[in-house]
């Protein structure tokens, strides 16, 4: 063989491998930049979950305070008046009760307060799915019972019972030493969501 095929072989032998030192280089690249992806798209999960976990605990705590506002037994002079006066401006032809005027304007916060939790579960649904409204159901139903012992209290003409069977569920208690049983239920449930959307980037 002579000299001039000799370097034109090891020329081609060369070129053969530095296309496939190219190709391992780029190969290289496609699979550092797919797992950088992989992470990056992890991460970006781990913070969506993280706050809509915390959207929804924020307004199951916005809930919790306005069962709570609707509960208190005080009524300030100030507080009907301007139940009353709201109450005549919506209902002008309506006879008054001022104390249902009282709670359904004290109502109006839990409302508000649920509107917020169904906007929030709608958004943890998308990344856990219906979990979410097993999560919040036991606080809701802590509403429908409240929602129901008002309107026994309220309408007892039409309920037939004692005003003192409700005053359990619709006047809150809360001191230094004690609370109400219904008082206890609702933290209760509320720390089960605290809990429950805490573990939920990890069950699903």
């Amino acid at each position: 063989m002579c000299l001039l095929n000799i370097i034109m072989t090891l020329f081609s032998h060369w070129v053969s491998l530095k296309e496939i030192a190219y190709f391992g280089i780029a190969l290289a690249g496609v699979i550092a930049a797919f797992q950088g992806l992989s992470a990056w798209k992890k991460q970006l999960r781990g913070r969506a979950e993280y706050d809509a976990a915390r959207k929804l605990y924020k307004a199951i705590l916005q809930l919790r305070d306005a069962i709570s506002f609707v509960r208190k037994p005080f009524i300030p002079q100030s507080e009907t008046i301007k139940a009353v006066n709201q109450f005549k401006k919506e209902n002008p032809e309506a006879t008054i009760n001022e104390n249902a005027a009282v709670y359904q304007l004290r109502w109006n916060k839990i409302i508000e307060a649920i509107s917020a939790v169904q906007l929030e579960s709608l958004e943890a649904e998308v990344l856990w799915g219906d979990e979410v409204g097993k999560i919040i159901k036991p606080l809701n139903q802590c509403v429908g019972k409240l929602n129901s012992h008002l309107a026994m209290f309220l309408n007892p003409q039409l309920y037939g019972s004692s005003t003192r069977d409700f005053n359990s569920i619709i006047y809150e208690v809360v001191s230094d030493t004690e609370k109400d049983e219904f008082t206890i239920e609702i933290e209760h449930e509320v720390q089960q969501v605290a809990e429950s959307t805490s573990a939920v980037p990890t069950n699903f």
